[in-house]
C-alpha cells in the first residue's frame, strides 16, 4: 500500500511538472531536459527494439552519435507502415514485460489502423495531466472550474481515448467528483440529453461530436447546459468548426494536440494564441523534404515521444499532420514553443437522407477490423452514395473478399438505401488542402457552409 501511494504522490508531482514546464520553461532549461532523455531513449532502442536495431545498422548510426537534440536529424525517420510491419515483436521493447504495458490502437481517423504499447504508468500520468490542465486553464481564463467530467469518447476498448478515461475514472475524487464516460458513436440527441443529466464542468469530446451537437440544438431550437470547458482532442478543430462550436456552446474550448503513438503532445493555451508544446515529452520537428523548416513555414510533423518506452516513438512521421511553428514567443508568457496551426487527421461527418447524422469513426471502426487493408478513404458524394478507395496490403489475396466485407459492415451503420461502392486502387489520391481526409462528406459541406 505504501510503495503505491509513493507511485501515485511521484505520478501527481510529474504531471505538475509538465503544467509548471508549460509556464515557466527557458528555451535552454527544456532543450537540456530533452537532450538528456533522447540520449537515454535512442540507446534504449539500439539494445531493446529490433525495429530501430535494424534501422539504425542500415544507416550506420550508433547510440553514442546521438548527444543533443541537434544530432537528431542523424536518425532515420520510421513511418506508420514501419510500426504496422513490425508489429508485436519487432515494436515491443525486450526488456518490457507484457503486464506493465497496455496495447492501444488508433480509430482508423488516418485511414491506416495502427497499434502500439504504452506503459501503463504513462497512460495514467497523461489521464491526470489532461484533467489538471483544464483545471488550470480554466483559472487563468477566470472560469471556476470543478470536477464534474463527461467524456464522449468511441467506446472501443483498445481506442487511447478509452484507455485514458479509464485512467480519468480511477482519480481520487477531489479530482474527479463524477465522471461519466458516453460513446461517440451515439446519436446528438442523445449526447445532448445526457449532457442536461450530468451537468458536468468539464466537457471531453471530439470536434465532431460537438459540432453535430451544435447544429442540431442550433437547427431544432435545443437548450443546452454549458460546461465552463470543453476539450477537444483527436481530429483538426479548423475555424469553422470551433465558430460553429461557439456559436452555441459559451464555455471555454480548449483544443488538445493528442495522437495514439504521441499520446498528449501539446494544449492551447488560455488567450487561444497557439498551443503549447509539452517539451518535457515530445520532440516535434517540422519537416519538408527531409529537412526541417524555418517557423512560420508549413511542414510535416515528426514526433519523438520522450516518456514511452515500451514501443518507442522516436522520428516518426506517420501521423499524416501539418504544421506551422510559430516564431515568436507567446502573449501568455510560456517560452516553449508554440504550434500555430495543425492540419491533418481531417474527418467528417456524414448525413443522411432521413437527416441522421452518422459519426465518422462509426464508419473507420467498421473497417478496422477489415483484413489486409493498408489505407482507405470514404467519401460521401451524394445523400444515397458512398465511395470506398481501399489501398490492399502487397500480400494480400482474396481482393473480392476485401471488397464484400467492407459493404457489409458499412451496410450495418448506413442503411439498404445508400448506395455503397469499394474501389482498390494503387494508392488515394492526394487533396488540394492539407492533412489526409479520411472521411469525406461533400453533402456536409454544403449543408454546414
Amino acid at each position: 500500500m505504501i510503495v503505491a501511494l509513493l507511485k501515485d504522490i511521484r505520478l501527481y508531482a510529474d504531471a505538475l511538472s509538465d503544467l509548471r514546464a508549460m509556464r515557466r520553461a527557458e528555451r535552454g532549461n527544456y532543450r537540456k531536459l530533452q537532450s538528456k532523455r533522447i540520449r537515454d531513449l535512442v540507446k534504449h532502442a539500439f539494445d531493446n527494439v529490433e525495429l530501430y536495431r535494424c534501422k539504425y545498422k542500415q544507416a550506420g548510426i550508433r547510440p553514442e552519435d546521438i548527444q543533443t537534440i541537434a544530432d537528431m536529424d542523424k536518425l532515420p525517420v520510421i513511418t506508420r507502415q514501419d510500426l504496422v510491419d513490425g508489429f508485436p515483436r519487432a515494436i515491443l521493447a525486450s526488456n518490457c514485460r507484457s503486464e506493465d504495458c497496455r496495447l492501444v490502437a488508433t480509430s482508423g481517423s488516418t485511414g491506416t489502423p495502427l497499434r502500439v504499447f504504452k506503459d501503463r504508468t504513462l497512460l495514467r500520468r497523461d489521464a491526470l495531466t489532461a484533467v489538471l490542465a483544464n483545471i488550470v486553464l480554466g483559472r487563468q481564463a477566470r472560469v471556476n472550474v470543478g470536477t464534474n467530467i463527461l467524456a464522449i469518447e468511441v467506446d472501443s476498448p483498445a481506442s487511447l481515448e478509452a484507455v485514458l478515461l479509464e485512467e480519468v475514472a480511477k482519480l481520487p475524487r477531489f479530482l474527479s467528483k463524477s465522471f461519466r464516460p458516453l460513446d461517440a458513436l451515439k446519436d446528438p440527441h442523445e449526447h445532448i440529453r445526457v449532457l442536461a443529466e450530468c451537468r458536468p464542468d468539464i466537457l471531453f469530446a471530439y470536434p465532431s461530436n460537438l459540432r453535430n451537437m451544435a447544429i442540431t440544438a442550433r437547427d431544432e431550437g435545443l437548450q443546452l447546459h454549458q460546461p465552463k470547458i470543453i476539450t477537444s482532442s483527436a481530429e483538426l478543430l479548423d475555424d469553422h468548426t470551433r465558430r460553429t462550436i461557439s456559436s452555441v456552446f459559451k464555455g471555454e474550448v480548449i483544443n488538445f494536440y493528442a495522437s495514439t503513438e504521441g499520446g498528449l503532445m501539446a494544449m492551447e493555451c488560455s488567450q487561444h494564441q497557439g498551443m503549447h508544446v509539452i517539451s518535457s515529452r515530445v520532440v516535434l520537428e517540422i519537416v519538408r523534404g527531409g529537412k526541417a523548416v524555418p517557423p512560420g513555414v508549413p511542414g510535416n510533423v515528426v514526433l519523438t515521444n520522450l516518456s514511452n518506452w515500451s514501443t518507442p516513438i522516436i522520428r516518426y512521421s506517420g501521423m499524416g499532420d501539418v504544421a506551422v511553428l510559430e516564431s515568436e514567443p507567446c502573449p501568455c508568457g510560456d517560452r516553449q514553443p508554440v504550434l500555430k496551426v495543425v492540419e491533418g487527421r481531417l474527418v467528417d461527418s456524414l448525413v443522411l437522407s432521413d437527416g441522421r447524422l452518422v459519426h465518422p469513426f462509426t464508419l473507420t471502426l467498421a473497417l478496422e477490423n477489415v483484413p489486409m487493408i493498408a489505407k482507405f478513404q470514404i467519401v460521401q458524394e451524394c445523400l444515397d452514395s458512398v465511395k470506398v478507395l481501399i489501398v490492399p496490403e502487397t500480400r494480400a489475396n482474396g481482393h473480392k473478399a476485401i471488397c464484400e466485407e467492407t459493404r457489409q459492415n458499412l451496410r450495418g451503420f448506413l442503411g439498404e438505401k445508400v448506395q455503397i461502392t469499394v474501389d482498390l486502387v494503387g494508392d488515394i489520391p492526394e487533396s488540394s488542402q492539407p492533412g489526409f481526409h479520411t472521411v469525406k462528406s461533400l453533402v456536409a459541406k454544403k449543408e454546414w457552409q
